[in-house]
């Protein structure tokens, strides 16, 4: 038992004598290869802050000036976008105000995720744009110029939401019964932009609001009725994007 055991030690001990060999320092050619791609990661990132500050520059203007309706030429995009797996294209979302930290030294506007009305904006894109890039660590900094190279890119088109003034959310009154609220509603304009040259491909007008009455669940009526909000946000918003193409959950549907 003993010889074998001795046995097995040396033939673990020799496994990572092989890996230690073969896990040596890389090369210079290696080391500069790696370097090279970091770079143009980096350089990807960084045109892309600033292309989509001139969108956030873009979207201001035109809700000051009485936006028209543009639609969508799908076919069109379909052919510009990269990703169209499933024979359809993949749009997330994103609150119009969230964008305004590109283009910002601004710390407080960088920590601003939009509160309550967060859920307007993808999670995913919401989460890699969380902080200013100098506040996060190098690693967490390159994986999000790859998620822009690999993802946000080869989607192609971001649907920017523009609420109205007047929109409020759901509220369950305090002072009525377990099932007494206040509905939300929303008005809002839908600019569907084009991530890799910085141009708006269609644009249109939503509105979305509570259901008229709603049964409490077992769940926190409080997030029924965001859940029932969202829902209609989700509506609206197929009602105006290409067909199939929301990738951003809301509600419960997802």
């Amino acid at each position: 038992m003993n010889h074998a055991r001795r046995a097995l030690s040396f033939l673990v001990l020799a496994v990572f004598v092989v890996l230690g060999m073969g896990s040596g320092e890389i090369t210079e050619e290696e080391r500069a290869a790696r370097e090279a791609e970091r770079a143009e990661l980096q350089a990807v990132l960084d045109a892309y802050l600033t292309r989509m500050a001139g969108v956030r520059s873009q979207i201001r203007t035109l809700t000051t000036n009485a936006p028209q309706v543009q639609a969508c030429d799908v076919p069109s995009m379909m052919t510009r976008a990269e990703n169209t797996e499933h024979n359809q294209l993949h749009i997330r979302i994103a609150y119009g105000p969230f964008l305004d930290r590109f283009g910002s030294d601004d710390r407080g506007v960088w920590a601003d995720d939009g509160g309550e009305w967060a859920f307007m904006t993808d999670p995913t894109y919401r989460g890699h744009f969380a902080a200013h890039p100098e506040d996060r660590e190098t690693y967490a900094v390159q994986d999000t110029a790859e998620r822009v190279a690999e993802t946000f890119l080869t989607e192609r088109y971001l649907a920017v939401i523009e609420p109205g003034e007047g929109c409020s959310l759901p509220r369950v009154n305090e002072d009525g019964g377990d099932t007494d609220f206040t509905g939300g509603q929303c008005r809002a304009w839908v600019f569907v932009v084009d991530q890799i040259d910085g141009s708006i491909a269609c644009q249109n007008q939503i509105l979305f609001e509570s259901s008229d009455s709603m049964w409490a669940g077992e769940d926190d009526f409080q997030d029924e009725l965001q859940e029932d909000y969202e829902n209609a946000l989700e509506d609206a918003l197929q009602r105006v994007l290409p067909p199939r193409s929301l990738s951003t959950p809301l509600g419960g549907l997802f």
